[in-house]
């Protein structure tokens, strides 16, 4: 049989890779020390329900975020008034009441405070009341923002967490205003509890220094400045920002003249507000405020029209990292309020792993004896496979920095059993067109032999790619629309098909090639 040595030593060193990936994990289960230096992948990472790690329930405050939508509100009624030169005493929000209070509408303008507010927000009940009037956000309004919350404060989580989604982390809704969320395989409770706890909510606001401006306090704010940029420990700034961190669409931790800064990129709406703004306030401050902070508060010294700005503020690279992670990842609308928090032990998760091993270690030999039985030399071809394919799958894993489950066990053991049916199907192909040769011929050559490999592999390749496809198609539903457990059994199914096709059809391939190169008896052991 003829084959290109190229292609078989493309091949030696694909195994080669994914087997070094794979060395560290192995190392590791037998608690042999080596050099991580040498090594471009760590062990594999188990599961919460193998090694145990961190469980968190973590409380919203549903309130304080009604509370900002109606103070969000109150803006856009404060200019209302004032555009109509409406008097009023004052604006306040008491228990999710935001309260008009000394003022007096007649219908028409009544209508007009409804629609005005109806373009910004959703369902709400405007009551009159003897003191002025009353607005509060309706129950059936709350009930869709709760659940419109918790749906993205799910998805933030597992950004901040788990950027790379690979982790298994698991986050789920959890009565009717908490999340639990469970991390395998981590112990740092503190440094979650800091990814939690910090909502990251960037803002972008105009800075107000003088006092005549700030006359109409509503519409401003009084917070503390962290850094010396002006000679002041509080500045007043405007409510609403100029831009905000849902137009950041990267951000990264950079060293700038020996400091660690936090560098963002706005989107294209971002960077042209941020362009109209800085080229009509050259001179004026700008702070920059996170999580009701201000971290800085430079002056525009031109305008900025590239979409590209700078956070500093005696930042250390861990924090820098952290914060850029989390801008990334995209701010948390409520804080979040830790009300229990745990560490898993790995009692539970050493039976799982000693259970999934020897299960695996039996699927093994019970292929390995049966495929030496029935296919003899071929059955050696496919053990060589089988063995190559389980280095390779935990290479890859490693590779991907994935969590290995107990599901994901359940995914190996299978696809070790599935990973033989190629073979199997090869060798019967083999076997059929042999005893056709023989009938019409009588003897059988190693030329026939030789033909026969090869026809055979080539016939059956596209039968095995469909199959293998469909395979690969349903496991990535169910890592698509599938809860964390289900996700793991999908991410090794789908690398199991991947490896299983590579090294059956390959390594049975290049023995068989060898072999039939220096066969010297006429005949075909199977």
């Amino acid at each position: 049989m003829n084959y290109s040595k190229w292609s078989l030593t493309l091949y030696c060193l694909v195994c080669f890779f994914f087997t070094y990936c794979a060395i560290p994990t192995f190392l590791n289960a037998k608690g042999i020390k080596y050099n991580e230096r040498h090594f471009i992948t760590a062990p594999i990472t188990m599961g919460l329900d193998l090694k145990g790690g961190i469980s968190i329930t973590a409380e919203l405050d549903i309130n304080s975020y009604i509370k900002t939508a109606l103070e969000s509100k109150s803006t856009d009624i404060e200019s209302f008034l004032y555009k109509n030169n409406i008097s009023y005493s004052s604006i306040d929000i008491q228990d999710n009441v935001l309260q008009i209070v000394g003022v007096k509408l007649d219908e028409r303008q009544l209508k007009e405070l409804v629609s005005d507010l109806g373009k910004t927000t959703c369902t709400q009940c405007v009551t009159e009341t003897t003191n002025g009037i009353n607005i509060t956000l309706t129950e059936k309004h709350n009930q869709i923002i709760t659940e419109s919350l918790i749906e993205r404060i799910i998805e933030i989580i597992k950004k901040r967490v788990d950027e790379s989604g690979t982790k298994e982390i698991e986050v789920i809704k959890f009565q009717e205003n908490k999340i639990l969320l469970n991390i395998p395989g981590i112990y740092d409770m503190q440094s979650i509890k800091r990814l939690l706890g910090t909502t990251a909510k960037l803002e972008l606001k105009e800075v107000v220094l003088s006092d005549k401006q700030r006359t109409r306090s509503t519409s401003m704010e009084e917070l503390p400045l962290l850094n010396n940029d002006i000679d002041q420990k509080k500045l007043y700034v405007y409510k609403r920002p100029i831009i905000d961190g849902s137009m950041i669409v990267d951000a990264r931790a950079l060293s700038n003249g020996g400091e660690y800064v936090v560098s963002f990129s706005l989107n294209s709406e971002g960077a042209q507000k941020f362009g109209t703004y800085t080229s009509k306030n050259v001179g004026k401050y700008i702070a920059i405020v996170i999580d009701n902070r201000i971290i800085s508060a430079p002056s525009i010294k031109e305008p900025i029209r590239g979409g590209n700005g700078m956070i500093s503020g005696s930042f250390s690279l861990e924090s820098a990292n952290e914060l850029a992670s989390m801008l990334r990842s995209g701010s948390l609308p409520v804080a979040l309020t830790i009300v229990e928090e745990k560490v898993i032990g790995p009692t539970l998760g050493e039976a799982s792993v000693h259970s999934g091993t020897v299960a695996t270690i039996i699927a093994l030999l019970c292929i390995v004896v049966f495929m030496i039985l029935f296919y003899k030399i071929w059955g050696l071809f496919t053990n060589i496979s089988l063995f190559l394919n389980l280095v390779i799958i935990i290479g890859i894993i490693s590779l991907m920095n994935a969590t290995l489950t107990l599901p994901g066990i359940a995914g190996i053991v299978l696809t070790l059993g599935m990973a033989v049916d190629a073979n199997i199907l090869i060798f019967e192909k083999i076997k059929e067109e042999l005893r056709h040769i023989r009938t019409e011929e009588g003897s059988i050559s190693k030329k026939h032999i030789v033909a026969t490999i090869k026809k055979s592999y080539a016939q059956v390749m596209r039968t095995i790619l469909d199959a293998n496809i469909t395979t690969i198609i349903a496991a990535l539903a169910l890592y698509i629309f599938g809860m964390s457990a289900l996700r793991g059994f999908a991410v090794t199914i789908t690398v199991g098909i991947l490896s299983s096709v590579f090294t059956a059809v390959g390594t049975t391939y290049f023995c068989a090639a060898i072999w039939c190169s220096n066969l010297k008896a006429k005949r075909l052991e199977m």
